[in-house]
């Protein structure tokens, strides 16, 4: 999945000024981004500010202390690059939480996948027919299902994918795919758009503590006013820093 969606990965080290201890030293923190989103993590070391090279990422000087400092920021480094390379090994985001979590020897949170949820919504409707939906309703839903599943296995060779790599160019070549080789006519298009737009919708707000943002985007065509609009959908990853 890597191959299709690469990222942008780097770390540094950094001192958090002005918060100097009694002993005149400052705290290191240590800082991973992907794609831009940053997050940190406390080295729980401090260092004389003077004895720093930020750019070097490491201490300056070849005492017993500073050497012992300068391994431990090595080994946060190393665990940082492994970390990487396992999650794309095991197929995973690679995301600066996750990197984080796996610096840090903690869990991955669970990988909301769009199938998953499509399939989760369309089940809860079949609970309510008779009560809430009729089965032509949860039909409606079943389409744009099996259309997202054959898109995907069509365009990437697979039959799901993570919600946080959902982008603009996937709308975009969706719509293509369905009205090239599905052979639909725009209007059921703009409506089975509309369908995976409301899932995706309310999968972000059922998880809206990771603070996923929906963005709508509106097609060059638009008519302001008029009655052919349609929109376009991109996901933008903005988790919120973990404390």
């Amino acid at each position: 999945m890597e191959v299709l969606w690469k990222r942008v990965f780097h770390y540094y080290f950094f001192l958090e000024n002005p918060r100097f201890t009694k002993e005149g030293t400052v705290p290191i923190y240590f800082r991973i981004s992907v794609d831009g989103v940053e997050r940190e993590l406390s080295t729980k070391l401090d260092a004389d500010p003077l004895k720093c090279s930020m750019e070097a990422n490491c201490l300056i000087g070849k005492s017993e202390a500073v050497k012992s400092v300068n391994d431990y920021l090595v080994v946060l480094q190393t665990k940082a690059i492994n970390a990487r390379t396992k999650l794309t090994a095991m197929d995973k985001p690679v995301t600066a939480d996750n990197i984080k979590a796996l610096v840090q020897n903690k869990p991955l949170d669970a990988i909301r996948t769009i199938m998953a949820v499509f399939k989760n919504h369309n089940d809860k409707m079949g609970e309510l027919i008779g009560k809430e939906y009729s089965q032509g309703i949860r039909e409606r839903y079943d389409i744009p299902y099996r259309h997202t599943i054959s898109f995907m296995q069509h365009a990437y060779g697979i039959s799901d994918l993570p919600i946080d790599k959902l982008d603009y160019g996937f709308i975009t070549d969706y719509e293509h795919w369905l009205k090239s080789v599905r052979n639909c006519q725009h209007n059921p298009v703009m409506k089975y758009l509309s369908y995976f737009k409301k899932i995706v919708q309310s999968a972000l707000k059922r998880n809206g503590s990771t603070g996923i943002r929906l963005l709508t985007l509106k097609s060059p065509g638009e008519r302001k006013g008029g009655l052919c609009y349609r929109s376009l959908i991109s996901i933008i990853w903005l988790q919120t820093i973990l404390q």
